[in-house]
């Protein structure tokens, strides 16, 4: 039986603001949930620890002369940082060892390169979104890049203990290489979603 198990890093809900006056004051929500009928249970872990289902990734940071290049299939970006998704399918009785699991991620932030655009009409802390900074997501045990287009798919395989480990790696990279990089906050999301059968 193929089961698919959807988790959701982070959606936002913004609306326009162009009708209303120009003194009014407002704020973000977000919504995070998930609906699943497994009983898998999945870890984000970082170096700043484990989260449950949605996690975030805290990268060092970076000057703009740091971020030199664009996304390379083989190559991290600046500031490259480590982190994991884990899978636990103990209580799952149709995952056995060398159950197969496959991990695509998808996102608004998504473009033709496989990265992810900041979002540049964020504002956090007062603060503007850097220009010409994307995220690349690479595969940490084959070095490759985790193209967010909801297409590239990563394997792994569940051990003994019905466990399914994906390591990455976050980094970032420019946008376009001719172009300058300016100072800014990086904030992006993406949906990672497992099948297994």
């Amino acid at each position: 039986m193929k089961k698919a198990i959807l988790a959701v890093a982070m959606v936002m809900a913004m609306g326009s603001t162009s009708a209303m006056a120009a003194d009014a004051e407002g704020g973000q929500l977000n919504f995070h949930g998930l609906v699943s009928a497994t009983t898998c249970s999945k870890v984000v872990s970082t170096s700043r620890g484990d989260e449950s289902t949605d996690g975030n990734i805290y990268l060092e940071t970076a000057t703009p002369a740091d971020i030199t290049t664009e996304v390379a299939d083989a190559t991290y970006g600046a500031k490259a940082e480590p982190f994991s998704i884990v899978l636990n399918c103990k209580d799952a009785s149709e995952v056995t060892t060398g159950t197969k699991a496959s991990l695509s991620m998808v996102s608004s932030f998504g473009n033709t390169k496989g990265t992810l655009d900041n979002d540049t009409n964020l504002t956090a802390a007062g603060m503007a979104a850097a220009k010409n900074v994307n995220i690349a997501i690479h595969d940490a045990d084959t070095k490759t890049l985790m193209k967010v287009d909801g297409a590239d798919v990563h394997e792994a395989t569940f051990d003994a203990s019905k466990i399914a480990t994906y390591h990455f790696v976050a980094s970032y990279v420019k946008a376009v290489l001719g172009d300058d990089v300016t100072p800014g906050h990086v904030t992006t999301n993406a949906m990672y979603t497992f099948t297994y059968q």
